[in-house]
């Protein structure tokens, strides 16, 4: 018996082992296009590994805040997210022709992490995001 499980062993040991390492499929969005108006990117799988997303464009403002505008071709929409600011700030991401998406950073938590706006379907080319500070400065908005 000792011997069998040496032989065993020793096969198991000395036989070359596949593994498998292809990437998994991305498993499809909940929405697509104008589907998104109003998602959430994350509930809707379109910041999933494997769903396109990126940053299309981004801004810095004076205070620390930092905005980007986000897109993914696997849900056709985007969104814009804001980290560093405050309490009170509102961020807007405007689209022509679609209605405005906003988030409001609610409380510290959300200050010292990210805020993101609902997603709007569509094409990021004439996509403006806006930071809106509680503090009653001036808007301050960038786009692509």
């Amino acid at each position: 018996m000792g011997v069998s499980v040496l032989l065993s062993v020793t096969a198991f040991c000395t036989t070359p082992h596949i593994m498998a390492s292809a990437e998994p499929e991305p498993t499809p969005p909940g929405c697509r296009g104008r589907e998104c108006d109003g998602e959430d990117p994350e509930s809707m799988g379109c910041t999933a590994p494997g769903s396109e997303f990126g940053i299309v464009a981004e801004a810095a403002f004076p205070g620390g805040a930092r905005m980007d505008i986000r897109h993914s071709d696997h849900c056709g929409a985007l969104w814009a997210r804001a980290w560093l600011t405050r309490s009170g700030d509102r961020i807007e991401l405007r689209v022509p022709g679609r209605l405005t998406r906003q988030a409001t950073v609610r409380d510290r938590y959300d200050a010292e992490g990210y805020v993101y706006t609902p997603m709007t379907g569509g094409d990021p080319a004439n996509a403006e995001a806006c930071l809106l500070p509680a503090d009653g400065r001036p808007e301050q908005c960038f786009g692509l």
